[in-house]
C-alpha cells in the first residue's frame, strides 16, 4: 500500500546567484522531495512552503499547517529536504519530532537517511543550531564591514535608489550603493524644510496625499513614515549600524544644518513643534488633568471690549472630538495661575538641599523605617528564583531524555513562568536603597537647575504637572522624589 506523505519546505532568503543543484530555494527543495517520493512509491498529498522565515521561529504558518494536517490523521510521512529546513533549534526540532511520533507520523529527510535515529537527529540538530549562530555572526560582521566602507545594506531609503552592483571582474571604483532618486529626493528635502518651518508630520502627510505624491510602497502616507524619514541620518550621508555612525559614500540629500535643526525640534516633548508665538506657555506638553487626560491651552478674545486675550488650560474631555469622561468638577485653570503655582512648588522643592552624605544617611533611614525586613525579603525571593531555575532545567532534561512528554513539559513550563513572573514582580516592588553615585549625580543635576526656567526644569527632572480640581502639584519620578524627600525632610 502506498504511503501518504506531506512535504515541507523553508527558505530564509532568496539566493539568486546559486545554481539549481546547490540552491535551497523552495522550488529546488520541492523538486528533490518529489523525486524522492516517486522513488519510494509514496503519494505526495500536499506541499507546505514557508518563505523568508528563520528556522528558529516556531510560529511559521506553513509549519503549523503541516503539523496540524499530520495530527488530523491520514498522513504517514512528513518529508523535508534537510532537518535544517524544519528547524534550526534543537529543542524546537525535538518538540516537532515528538508531536509527529505521538500521531505515528514518520519524519524523513531527503539528504539525511538516518534522521529518525535519536543520536543522528540530535547531532544534526546541534549542528543546525550552531550554523544559525555562525551565520548570524557572519552576516553581522558583513553588515559592519559594509557600514565601515560607507555602503548601505537593505532597501534603499525613500529619496534614494539602489545603484547596480558591479559584476565580478568589473572595476569597483565609484560604487556607492545608493544614488539620489531624481523624482523623490526633492520631496525629502521639502519635508525637512517644512518641518523646520513649524509644520507637523500630519500636515505634511495630508498635503502629500492631496498632491498625489505616493509613498515608497503605497499610495498613502502615514505620519510615522514622515517621522522615520526625518530621523534617518542617511539623508546627510551617514551610515547607522549597531548604534554607531560612519561616513557614507553616497551623496547627501539634506544639508547637515537643516538635519540638526529638525533633530532638535523632534527632541522637544509633546506634539510636533508649531510656529512660535508670543503667548506660548512653558507648561504646554507637561500639564495633565487629574482624570488622566492632557490639558490644552486655549485663548478667549474680547475684540469689542478691547481686553487682552485670556489663556486657559482645559481638560481634553471638554473637546467634543475626545470621548473621555472627566470626574473633576473643575476642568480648567488659568495659565498665569498654573505657572505661578508650579514655579512656587519648584522653588520650595529645590531650595535648602543638604550635603550628599547627609542625604544618603537620611535616605537609608527613611528606607529602614518603611521596609525594616527588606534584606530578608530580597534573600527569600532570590532563593525562590534559584529554585525555579533549577526546576526549569530539570523539566528540560526530563523532556529531552524522553522521560516526560511534550504536554507535561509545556504545562510545567507555563507554571514555572507564572511563578517566576510573580517573583520578579515582588522583587521589583521591594524598596531599593539609593547609591551614593546616584545621589551625587542627582545632586549635580539639581544644583544646575534654575526654577525660573520652568520648562527646562520639568524636562530635566522628567516631571509632569497634574491639576486636581484647581489644585496644582508636580509629580516626579520615584528616583527624583526619593532624593528630594531625603534632601529636604527633617
Amino acid at each position: 500500500m502506498s504511503l501518504k506523505c506531506l512535504a515541507y519546505t523553508r527558505q530564509s532568503k532568496t539566493r539568486p546567484t546559486e545554481t539549481t543543484d546547490t540552491s535551497l530555494s523552495l522550488d529546488a527543495q520541492e523538486t528533490r522531495i518529489r523525486a524522492y517520493c516517486e522513488a519510494q512509491d509514496w503519494t505526495l498529498v500536499a506541499v507546505h512552503r514557508d518563505s523568508d522565515v528563520v528556522g528558529s521561529d516556531p510560529d511559521r504558518p506553513a509549519l503549523r499547517a503541516a503539523i496540524d494536517a499530520c495530527e488530523a490523521g491520514g498522513i504517514d510521512v512528513l518529508v523535508v529536504f534537510a532537518l535544517s529546513r524544519l528547524a534550526r533549534d534543537n529543542l524546537l526540532q525535538e518538540t516537532i519530532w515528538r508531536r509527529l511520533r505521538a500521531v505515528k507520523v514518520r519524519l524523513v529527510s531527503v539528504t539525511e537517511p538516518h534522521a529518525e535515529d535519536d543520536l543522528v537527529r540530535g547531532i544534526l540538530g546541534a549542528v543546525s543550531a550552531a550554523e544559525r549562530v555562525r551565520m548570524g555572526k557572519f552576516l553581522s560582521a558583513s553588515f559592519r564591514q559594509r557600514a565601515d566602507r560607507g555602503l548601505h545594506h537593505g532597501t534603499a531609503p525613500y529619496g534614494y535608489q539602489q545603484q547596480p552592483r558591479p559584476r565580478p571582474g568589473e572595476p569597483q571604483d565609484g560604487y556607492v550603493s545608493l544614488l539620489p532618486n531624481p523624482e523623490t529626493a526633492s520631496v525629502v528635502l521639502e519635508m525637512y524644510e517644512r518641518y523646520r518651518g513649524g509644520e507637523g508630520s500630519t500636515a505634511i502627510c495630508k498635503d502629500l496625499m492631496a498632491r498625489n505624491i505616493p509613498a515608497r510602497d503605497s499610495l498613502y502616507w502615514h505620519p510615522d513614515a514622515i517621522l522615520r524619514i526625518l530621523r534617518n541620518p542617511a539623508y546627510i550621508g551617514v551610515v547607522r549600524h549597531g548604534g554607531t555612525l560612519s561616513p557614507a559614500a553616497w551623496q547627501p540629500i539634506v544639508p547637515r544644518q537643516l538635519w540638526e535643526d529638525v533633530q532638535r525640534q523632534l527632541a522637544q516633548p509633546g506634539r510636533a513643534p508649531r510656529t512660535p508665538y508670543a503667548n506660548r506657555s512653558p507648561l504646554q506638553g507637561f500639564i495633565w488633568c487629574g482624570c488622566g487626560a492632557r490639558m490644552w491651552m486655549s485663548g478667549t478674545t474680547f475684540p469689542k471690549q478691547g481686553k487682552p486675550t485670556i489663556h486657559t488650560f482645559r481638560c481634553a474631555s471638554t473637546i467634543s472630538s475626545v470621548k473621555h469622561p472627566c470626574g473633576q468638577h473643575q476642568r480648567s485653570i488659568g495659565r498665569k495661575r498654573a505657572e505661578a503655582l508650579v514655579l512656587a512648588q519648584l522653588q520650595r522643592d529645590l531650595a535648602g538641599r543638604r550635603p550628599v552624605d547627609e542625604i544618603h544617611e537620611r535616605a537609608l533611614a527613611i528606607l529602614q523605617e518603611q521596609a525594616p525586613d527588606r534584606k530578608k525579603q530580597v534573600a527569600e525571593l532570590e532563593k525562590r528564583r534559584k529554585t525555579l531555575d533549577a526546576r526549569r532545567a530539570r523539566v528540560e532534561e526530563w523532556f529531552l531524555s524522553g522521560r516526560r512528554d511534550y504536554a507535561w513539559a509545556a504545562a510545567q513550563g507555563a507554571e514555572i513562568d507564572a511563578e517566576m513572573a510573580a517573583v520578579e514582580t515582588e522583587l521589583a516592588n521591594v524598596p531599593v536603597a539609593p547609591s551614593r553615585e546616584d545621589l551625587e549625580a542627582m545632586a549635580d543635576d539639581l544644583h544646575t537647575l534654575e526654577p525660573l526656567d520652568i520648562r527646562e526644569t520639568l524636562l530635566r527632572l522628567q516631571a509632569r504637572v497634574e491639576v486636581h480640581n484647581g489644585e496644582v502639584r508636580i509629580v516626579y519620578p520615584e528616583r527624583v522624589a526619593r532624593h528630594l524627600r531625603a534632601a529636604t525632610s527633617e
